[in-house]
């Protein structure tokens, strides 16, 4: 294998790489009902924007002004009232918990953790030992 084609096959795949969308947010709008009896409040509105890798996004805004809730429909924890977001093509609020725990990493502004806890003693419970297992809220 030459050095030139080498060469030429990474350039091809770093402009593809550079073309991928790894995170697409399509027409996505959520509203909350505090009760049923009343009309729901828009706390986002249809929202749109795409992400490629080595992107860096910024979510600026506002108090109130659906900031916490876009990352939590980016996360999957929320199904939005309209459109759809795709990580890597894939519906985040459709995927199973243990794929989305797989895919997706947040970390909240407050926690209501009382004590020292690892992302994986909770990705991967079965690698956990009994001793930990206790410390675990259940």
């Amino acid at each position: 294998m030459s050095p030139g084609s080498s060469h030429a096959r990474h350039l091809a795949e770093a402009g593809r790489l550079a073309n991928e969308i790894r995170l697409s947010v399509e027409q996505v709008s959520y509203a909350y009902s505090a009760n049923p009896a009343q009309a729901p409040l828009f706390t986002l509105e249809a929202t749109s924007f795409q992400a490629r890798p080595g992107e860096i996004v910024a979510i600026l805004g506002p108090n109130a002004s659906g900031k916490s809730t876009l990352l939590k429909l980016i996360a999957g924890a929320l199904a939005p009232l309209s459109g759809r977001i795709l990580l890597n093509g894939f519906v985040t609020h459709s995927l199973t918990p243990r794929t989305r725990a797989q895919r997706i990493a947040v970390v909240q502004q407050e926690s209501r953790l009382l004590f020292p806890a690892r992302a994986w003693e909770f990705v991967n419970p079965k690698t956990t030992s009994s001793s930990q297992r206790m410390l675990s809220p259940r």
